[in-house]
C-alpha cells in the first residue's frame, strides 16, 4: 500500500517534476493548440492517460514474452493501435470534440516515451545536450563562455562503434538555398527569357511509406524537360536521383535542403517576381505540387498562404485540421486543391 508520503511525492513528480511540457518542452503542440479550453485539454489529457494505462498493462502482460530485439517497435504499435481505438471512439461516441481535437490525438503515440533498456539497446550510445535529457544517457553539458560545446565523448564514442555500411553508390547535388541561387539569378532570368524554362514546380514537403506517394517519383519523370524542380525535405528522395539532367548548366532538380528550407523557396519565388517586374507572385510561371504528411507542414502551408501563393496542389492526403468550413475558406481563397494522378497534374501545371 503506497503511503501518503510517497502519494505525495509521485504527485508532485508527475505534475511539476517531471512534467515534460513543463521541463522538457516537449509535446507542446497539443499543449498549446488545445490548452485554450478547459474541457479541450480535460479530453486530451484523459484520452492520453486511458492510451498510457491501458498501453502499460497491455506491455505488462506481454514483456516476458516479447524478445529484445524488438521490444522496441512492439511497444509503439501497442501505443499506436491504443491511439487508434481512442481516436475512433472519439470520432463515434464525441464527434464534435473529435473536430477540435483532430490531429493532436494520434500525436499521442509520437509524444509517449517507450523507456530503453541498458542492456541490448543503444543507451551506451544516446547523447543529450541543452534542455533535453534522459536517465543513464551520456549528457554533453552546454559551452562554456566565449568557448564552443565539448563534443568530445561523443567523437571518441563514434570512433569505437562500426562504420556503416554502404548501400548504393551515386552523388546527389544539394546546397541550393536562395542564396545559391539568386547568385545565377542572371542565368535563370535568361533561361525564362529564352523560352529554355517553361515552368517551376515546387515540390517541397514530407515523404512516408505509402505505395501512393509513387505519385510524387512519376510527376517528376513525366515532367518536360523545360521544367525546373524546387525542392526541400524529405520528399525529394522520390526524384532526387532520378537522372532529370539540367537546363544550360541548371540543374533540373534544385534542392534547398530540408522542410524548414521550404523558406528559401518561397524567397527564390518573390526575388524572380522582383526580377520579372510582376505584381504578383502567382504570375510566375511556378506551379506547387506538395506532399503533406506530419504536423511541421502545417507551418509552411500557413506561410505560403500568407505570402499570397495560390493553387497549391496538396496530397497524397489533406491536412487534418481542414474541416468541413476552413477547407471551403482556403479552396476559395487560395485555390487549394488536391493532387489526382500524374499524368493529369502534370498537364494542369504545365498548361
Amino acid at each position: 500500500m503506497i503511503t501518503a508520503t510517497e502519494f505525495r511525492s509521485l504527485f508532485h513528480n508527475g505534475l511539476v517534476k517531471q512534467n515534460t511540457g513543463l521541463v522538457q518542452l516537449l509535446g507542446l503542440c497539443p499543449l498549446l493548440a488545445i490548452s485554450n479550453n478547459v474541457i479541450n485539454a480535460l479530453s486530451l489529457g484523459l484520452a492520453t492517460v486511458l492510451v498510457m494505462a491501458a498501453s502499460s498493462g497491455a506491455v505488462s502482460g506481454v514483456r516476458h514474452f516479447v524478445p529484445n530485439e524488438i521490444r522496441i517497435p512492439v511497444f509503439v504499435l501497442i501505443i499506436a493501435a491504443l491511439v487508434t481505438v481512442i481516436d475512433l471512439a472519439i470520432n463515434a461516441f464525441v464527434h464534435p470534440l473529435y473536430l477540435v481535437l483532430g490531429i493532436f490525438i494520434p500525436l499521442i503515440t509520437t509524444n509517449c516515451i517507450v523507456p530503453l533498456r541498458g542492456e541490448q539497446t543503444y543507451l551506451d550510445r544516446f547523447f543529450t545536450t541543452g534542455m533535453t535529457g534522459y536517465p543513464g544517457a551520456t549528457h554533453i553539458p552546454d559551452r562554456q563562455p566565449g568557448q564552443q560545446k565539448d563534443f568530445s565523448a561523443l567523437i571518441a564514442k563514434a570512433k569505437t562503434c562500426q562504420p556503416p555500411k554502404e548501400l548504393e553508390t551515386g552523388t546527389i547535388t544539394g546546397g541550393f538555398n536562395y542564396r545559391t541561387v539568386l547568385g545565377i539569378a542572371d542565368q535563370v532570368v535568361e533561361a525564362v527569357k529564352s523560352g529554355a524554362i517553361k515552368k517551376f514546380v515546387v515540390m517541397a514537403g514530407c515523404d512516408g511509406r505509402m505505395p501512393k506517394r509513387k505519385y510524387f517519383s512519376e510527376v517528376a519523370e513525366k515532367l518536360p524537360s523545360d521544367a525546373v524542380i524546387l525542392t526541400a525535405g524529405c520528399a525529394k528522395y522520390r526524384y532526387i536521383k532520378l537522372p532529370l539532367g539540367d537546363i544550360n548548366g541548371i540543374p533540373r532538380v534544385l534542392d534547398a535542403g530540408q522542410c524548414n528550407d521550404s523558406y528559401s523557396l518561397a524567397v527564390i519565388a518573390l526575388k524572380l517576381k522582383e526580377a520579372f517586374g510582376l505584381d504578383d507572385v502567382n504570375k510566375l510561371p511556378l506551379a506547387f505540387d506538395i506532399a503533406w504528411y506530419e504536423q511541421k507542414a502545417v507551418a509552411v502551408l500557413l506561410a505560403l498562404l500568407y505570402l499570397g501563393f495560390k493553387n497549391i496542389r496538396l496530397g497524397p492526403t489533406l491536412p487534418g485540421f481542414l474541416s468541413p468550413n476552413v477547407a471551403k475558406v482556403i479552396i476559395d481563397t487560395f485555390g487549394l486543391q488536391p493532387i489526382t494522378d500524374a499524368d493529369a497534374d502534370v498537364a494542369a501545371i504545365m498548361a
